[in-house]
C-alpha cells in the first residue's frame, strides 16, 4: 500500500545548508572511504588485489572463462586444466553468471576488474544500508552513520584478503534486498518486486550457495514477520503485497535455476563431497571453523583474538587451525544497540534482536548445545563455517544501533524511558570498563582465567602467540574503552543540550573511519600479478609439445605454483592444489587416502596420462626420461604414461569401488591391458577371463574442442576404447549418430565397448539440465528488463501528465 512521505524535520540531514541535496554529500563520503581503502588498487591498472583463494584456482577459472568467451561467444562447459577434468557450470567456478562481474571482467580484465569489484561493492553496501535504515524512518545522518558502520566493518572488508568475493557479493547485496522489500511494501508498486527478482538472482549468482542461504532464511522470516504485522494493523489480509511477493520469488527462481539446478544435481551425486557424507561425520563437518568464545570476544576489539594474515605479525592464538579474517564489526554498534533496545518504540526491533542472537549462537557451533537444534534445520548438514553467518549478526546490531541512535536524538533527557534506559547502558559500560581493567592490569593472568571458563588451553605454540601479542591486545583494549566513554560522553553531552547531532555524528564517524581504515588496510594487498603469472621457458616447452597431442603435467611440490600451468591452458595434476567440488570418482582414485595421495602411484600417474613430470630431484631413469631442464626445475618425460585415448581387451567386474582402487594400487595387477568395470557390460563378446595381452593400441584424437572431440581408434578384436578422461554422464559418445554405452571404467575414467575393426567416435557434452535451465534463465532475463523497463517508462509518463496536469 502507497504511504505519503514526510516532510523532514530540521536537523533530519548532515549538509543541510550546504547547497544541494545531503544525499549526494553522503554518497560522496562513501565514495571517499572506499577510495582511501582501496586506493593502492584502484589507480594502478597493473596491479591486482592479493587473495589466498584468488591465487589458489580463482584466478585462473576467470581467466579461463573470459578468454573463452572472448574467444567464442558462450561459457566454456568442460574445465579439462585440473584434477583430470570438472565440469565447468556444474562443479561452480566462481562469479560465472554474477552479471557486474562478467561486465567488468570482460571491459576492463581480470586482473584489475577483482579489485575494482571488490570496491564497488563495499561502496554499494554503505549506500544501501543507509537506504535501508532511512526505510525505518531514521534520520538522514544516522542513516550515513549506520552505513559507515556496515561498510567498513571488518566482518565484510578482511574477506578481500582471503580472496572471497562470493561472500563480499552477498554481504553487500543484504541492505539491497532489504531495502528493496521495504520500498515494496511501502509503495505496493510492482516495479520494486520485479528488481527485487533480479536481487535474488544476484544473490545465487554470487556464488556463495551459504551465505545465500543464510541471507535467504533470515530475509524470509523478515518477510513473514512485516506481511503479519501488516495483516494486523490492516485488520485484513495484504492479498496484493503477497501475490506481488510471490510473483518475484518466481522470477527470482526462474532466473537462478541456471546458477542451482544443475550445480544442486551435481553436488548431490558426482561431487568429492559426497565423500563426507558418506563417512558420517556430517556434524563434525559442520561444526567446523565455527567462531570460539575468544573470536566472538573480538566483536568488541579485533586485537582480542589476532589474525594470520602473511604480510602482519602473527597474532592469532584461538581455537581454529589458522585465521585470515575477523567477525570484528562496530563496537560503537553494539553499544548504540543496547539503546536501541530500550528506546525504540517500533516492533520491528525484536525481529532484529533475534537475528542478533539466533546468528550469534549459530555462528558459534558446538560452543553451546544451541547448534544441536540448528543442524535440524534442513540444509545445515551440507555447510561447515558455522562463523560465516556472523554478516547477519552485524547487520542486525548495526540497525539496531542506529535505532539506539536515533531514539536519543529524539527524545529528551527528562523522559523517564530515557532515565531507565540510560540506567542500564552506564551500568553495563562500567561492567565492560572493569572487564578492560582487569585484562590490562592482569595480562597473562586474565588469560588463564579465560581459558579456565571457557575450557580451553592453546597448544604450545599459540600460547607463545599469545604471550607475544600481549601488548597489542592492551592496545586494542584502551582503544575499545575509549570508544565506549567517548560515545557516553557524546550522548551524554546531546541530551544536556551540550553538544549538536550534527556534532554527534560526524565525531563518531570520524573516529569510527580512522580506527577502521587503520585495521582494515592490513586486509588489502595489492601484487604485481607478472610475478605469478609470466610465462617461463616450461609453459613454452609443453606449448610446444601439444601439437603431438593431449597430455597431462604432473607437477610435484615446490616446483610450480598450483593452477600456474592450467593458467597457461596446460593440463596438471598436482598433490596440493584442490578446487573443492571436483568429481568424487576422480578425487577417490588420485585424491587422499589417510596420508597417502593416489597420485603418487604409478598405476595413477598412468591412466591418468601423465606423460610429464616436473621435479626438482632426479626421477629413475627406468621410466622417466629427462625432456629439459631450466635451472633447478626439470621437466622427465613419462614413459609408460597412457596415451589420452587406447584399445584394451580384457576387463574384470568387481562392484567395489574401494575394492577396485585398491587393485590399482597394487603394484602387481596389469592395469595395461585390464579395466575393472563395476557392472558386467552389455552386448559386447570379450572374455573377462581372456588371459591374452594386446600392446596398448593408441587412438588418434583430433578437433579438440571445450565440449567435443573426434577419436579414430583401429580395434584388433572387440574391446573397448578407454579414454583418459574423467567419466562423468553429460559425455556422450557417437558413431555415425549413433549413440554409444559410455562405461565408469578404473573408478574414475570412460571405456566404450566397441566391435572389432576402424571405429570413429564423436564425443560431446551435453548437459540437458544445464541447456534448459540456461535457455529459462536467459529467456526471463530478458522480459524482466523490458518489464522492468517498460514500467519505469510508464510511470515517468504517468508522472509527466501529472504534472502537466498540476501546471
Amino acid at each position: 500500500m502507497a504511504q505519503s512521505t514526510k516532510s523532514k524535520p530540521a536537523g533530519f540531514d548532515l549538509f543541510e545548508s550546504l547547497p544541494g541535496k545531503p544525499v549526494y554529500y553522503y554518497l560522496g563520503a562513501y565514495a571517499l572511504a572506499t577510495i582511501l581503502l582501496f586506493y593502492k588498487t584502484i589507480f594502478a591498472f597493473s596491479k591486482l588485489v592479493f587473495g589466498t583463494d584468488l591465487m589458489a584456482g580463482n584466478l585462473f577459472f576467470r581467466h579461463f572463462y573470459i578468454d573463452y568467451f572472448k574467444a567464442h561467444g558462450t561459457w566454456p562447459l568442460w574445465d579439462p586444466y585440473i584434477h583430470g577434468g570438472m565440469p565447468f557450470m556444474e562443479a561452480i567456478h566462481g562469479d560465472i553468471f554474477y552479471i557486474p562481474s562478467f561486465v567488468f571482467y570482460m571491459l576492463f580484465g581480470v586482473n584489475y576488474a577483482w579489485g575494482f569489484l571488490l570496491a564497488l561493492h563495499v561502496f554499494i553496501a554503505g549506500i544501501f544500508m543507509y537506504l535501508f535504515l532511512k526505510e525505518l524512518d531514521i534520520r538522514g545522518k544516522v542513516a550515513f552513520l549506520g552505513g559507515l558502520f556496515y561498510m567498513m566493518a571488518p566482518v565484510f572488508i578482511s574477506l578481500v584478503y582471503a580472496g572471497h568475493n562470493g561472500k563480499i557479493f552477498v554481504i553487500s547485496l543484504t541492505p539491497v534486498l532489504f531495502f528493496i522489500f521495504q520500498k515494496a511494501i511501502k509503495t505496493g508498486r510492482l516495479l520494486y518486486f520485479l528488481i527485487m527478482s533480479l536481487v535474488f538472482f544476484l544473490i545465487v549468482a554470487s556464488p556463495h550457495m551459504q551465505l545465500a542461504y543464510f541471507l535467504f532464511v533470515t530475509f524470509g522470516l523478515y518477510v513473514i514477520v512485516k506481511l503479519v504485522q501488516l495483516w494486523l494493523d490492516q485488520k485484513k489480509a495484504p492479498i496484493k503485497l503477497i501475490l506481488s511477493f510471490g510473483l518475484a520469488v518466481i522470477i527470482g527462481l526462474a532466473l537462478s535455476l541456471v546458477q542451482f539446478l544443475a550445480p544442486y544435481q551435481y553436488l548431490k551425486k558426482y561431487s568429492m563431497r559426497t565423500e563426507r557424507t558418506d563417512t558420517g561425520k556430517g556434524y563434525e563437518y559442520s561444526t567446523s571453523w565455527a567462531m570460539s568464545w575468544e573470536e566472538a570476544a573480538a566483536d568488541f576489539f579485533p586485537e582480542f583474538v589476532g589474525d594470520d594474515v602473511g604480510n602482519q605479525k602473527q597474532t592469532y592464538w584461538g581455537r581454529n587451525p589458522f585465521k585470515l579474517n575477523s567477525e570484528h564489526f562496530s563496537l560503537l554498534a553494539i553499544f548504540l544497540s543496547i539503546l536501541g533496545l530500550g528506546l525504540w518504540k517500533k516492533r520491528g526491533k525484536w525481529f532484529f534482536f533475534a537475528t542478533a542472537i539466533a546468528t550469534l549462537l549459530y555462528a558459534l557451533g558446538d560452543s553451546t548445545p544451541f547448534f544441536k537444534l540448528f543442524y535440524q534445520i534442513p540444509g545445515i548438514k551440507s555447510f561447515r563455517a558455522p562463523s560465516l553467518i556472523s554478516f547477519l549478526t552485524a547487520f542486525s546490531v548495526i540497525t539496531l544501533g542506529a535505532m539506539g541512535l536515533e531514539s536519543i536524538l529524539e527524545k529528551k533527557r527528562d523522559d523517564k524511558n530515557i532515565q531507565k534506559t540510560w540506567k542500564y547502558y552506564t551500568y553495563i559500560s562500567l561492567a565492560y570498563t572493569a572487564i578492560i581493567a582487569l585484562l590490562i592490569i592482569l595480562q597473562m593472568n586474565f588469560f588463564k582465567i579465560w581459558f579456565a571458563i571457557f575450557g580451553y588451553t592453546p597448544e604450545p605454540q599459540k600460547l607463545e602467540t599469545l604471550r607475544r601479542s600481549l601488548d597489542g591486545v592492551a592496545i586494542g583494549a584502551v582503544i575499545s574503552l575509549v570508544f565506549v566513554w567517548v560515545l557516553y560522553g557524546l550522548l551524554r553531552l546531546h541530551l544536556d543540550k551540550k553538544v549538536k547531532s550534527d556534532m554527534l555524528v560526524i565525531v563518531l564517524g570520524v573516529m569510527t573511519f580512522i580506527y577502521l581504515w587503520s585495521y582494515n588496510t592490513r586486509y588489502i594487498v595489492p601484487i604485481d600479478p607478472k610475478q605469478y603469472l609470466d610465462k617461463t621457458p616450461a609453459v613454452d616447452f609443453f606449448k610446444t609439445k601439444q601439437a603431438e597431442g593431449p597430455f597431462r603435467v604432473f607437477v610435484l611440490p615446490q616446483t610450480l605454483p598450483d593452477y600456474y600451468l592450467a593458467y597457461h591452458g596446460i593440463e596438471e595434476l598436482s598433490l596440493t592444489a584442490l578446487h573443492g567440488n571436483q568429481l568424487a570418482c576422480h578425487d577417490k582414485l588420485a585424491g587422499n587416502k589417510g596420508n597417502v595421495r593416489g597420485l603418487v602411484f604409478r598405476s595413477v600417474q598412468d591412466l591418468l596420462n601423465a606423460k610429464y613430470v616436473v621435479s626438482r630431484q632426479q626421477l629413475p631413469p627406468q621410466r622417466f626420461k629427462e625432456a629439459a631442464n631450466y635451472g633447478s626445475i626439470r621437466i622427465y618425460e613419462n614413459m609408460t604414461a597412457f596415451p589420452r585415448a587406447c584399445a584394451i581387451y580384457n576387463y574384470s567386474v568387481i562392484p567395489d569401488e574401494d575394492r577396485i582402487v585398491s587393485i590399482l594400487y597394487d603394484t602387481t595387477f596389469d592395469y595395461r591391458s585390464r579395466l575393472l568395470l563395476e557392472s558386467p557390460p552389455s552386448g559386447i563378446a570379450v572374455n573377462a577371463d581372456d588371459t591374452t595381452k594386446y600392446p596398448l593400441t593408441p587412438g588418434i584424437i583430433y578437433d579438440i574442442t571445450n565440449s567435443s572431440f573426434k577419436v579414430d581408434i583401429d580395434m584388433a578384436r572387440d574391446g573397448f576404447l578407454f579414454l583418459s578422461e574423467n567419466y562423468y554422464p553429460a559425455w556422450n559418445a557417437y558413431e555415425n549418430g549413433r549413440l554409444l554405452t559410455t562405461l565408469k571404467a578404473d573408478v574414475a575414467f570412460r571405456a566404450i565397448p566397441l566391435k572389432q575393426g576402424k571405429h570413429s567416435i564423436v564425443c560431446k557434452f551435453e548437459n540437458k539440465t544445464f541447456n534448459a535451465t540456461f535457455t529459462l534463465s536467459k529467456i526471463t532475463l530478458i522480459l524482466l528488463i523490458l518489464a522492468i523497463t517498460g514500467l519505469l517508462i510508464k510511470e515517468k509518463f504517468i508522472d509527466k501528465r501529472k504534472s502537466q496536469i498540476d501546471t
